[in-house]
C-alpha cells in the first residue's frame, strides 16, 4: 500500500512539474481557478455615456486564470450595438483569499494597452481629437497606447488593487476606471451596489 501512495504522491508531482515548465506562472494559474471558479469568465458592464470620444461606451472584465483584460468598447449608437472603438487593458492578477464578506480583493497589473478603430466613425472621432497624440487611425490595426497629455489613460505598466463579489450571474467590483485606478493595496475601494457587471458570452 505505501508503495502505491508513493507512485501516486510521484506522479502528481511529475504532473505539476510539467504544468509548470509550460507557464511563466503556473501557481498564480491554478489557484486563482481554484480559488475563485466562479469569476473566470467575461463580466459586461451596463451601456453608458463615454468618458472620452463623445460615444457611448461599455466596460468589459474577462478573467482568465492570472490573466486579465480590461476592455472599453465605444459605440456609435446609444444602446451600445455598433463598436466603432476599442482599448484593452491587458494584464495579470492575483486572486487574494476571501474576506468575511466573500468578496476577493484582487491585485491586478496591466502591462499593455491597445486601441483600435472598428470603422469610418471610430476612425474620424479618434481623429477629431487628435486621440493620444496620434494623428492617423486606420481601421482595424491596433495602436499601443499609453498616458500623456492628450491621453487620459492608465500609465503602462499600471498596479492598481480591488475588490470583487460574484452574486448568482452578477459580479460586483470595487472600481475598475478608464483611467489611473487605486494604487495602494490599503485603500481598495468598497464594494459597489450602485451597478453590477453580468456574465456575457465574448471573448476578447
Amino acid at each position: 500500500m505505501t508503495s502505491k501512495l508513493f507512485n501516486v504522491g510521484s506522479l502528481l508531482i511529475a504532473a505539476l512539474f510539467v504544468v509548470g515548465c509550460g507557464d511563466e506562472n503556473p501557481t498564480s494559474e491554478i489557484t486563482n481557478r481554484v480559488k475563485a471558479p466562479k469569476l473566470m469568465q467575461t463580466w459586461g458592464g451596463e451601456c453608458i455615456e463615454s468618458e472620452i470620444l463623445q460615444l457611448s461606451g461599455r466596460m468589459f472584465l474577462e478573467f482568465d486564470g492570472n490573466n486579465l483584460k480590461q476592455v472599453h468598447e465605444f459605440y456609435n449608437s446609444s444602446d451600445c450595438n455598433s463598436p466603432a472603438a476599442r482599448l484593452v487593458y491587458e494584464g495579470e492578477v492575483n486572486v487574494r483569499d476571501a474576506e468575511p464578506s466573500g468578496a476577493y480583493p484582487l491585485d491586478v497589473t496591466f502591462k499593455k494597452s491597445e486601441l483600435v478603430a472598428l470603422n469610418e466613425t471610430g476612425k474620424d472621432a479618434l481623429e477629431a481629437v487628435n486621440f493620444c497624440s496620434v494623428e492617423t487611425w486606420n481601421v482595424n490595426q491596433p495602436v499601443t497606447v499609453n498616458q500623456n497629455q492628450n491621453c487620459p489613460l492608465k500609465a503602462m505598466p499600471a498596479t492598481e488593487y480591488h475588490r470583487s463579489l460574484v452574486e448568482g450571474d452578477k459580479l460586483f467590483i470595487g472600481e475598475f476606471v478608464l483611467g489611473e485606478g487605486v494604487s495602494e493595496p490599503t485603500e481598495r475601494p468598497t464594494i459597489s451596489r450602485d451597478s453590477a457587471l453580468t456574465k456575457v458570452d465574448r471573448d476578447f
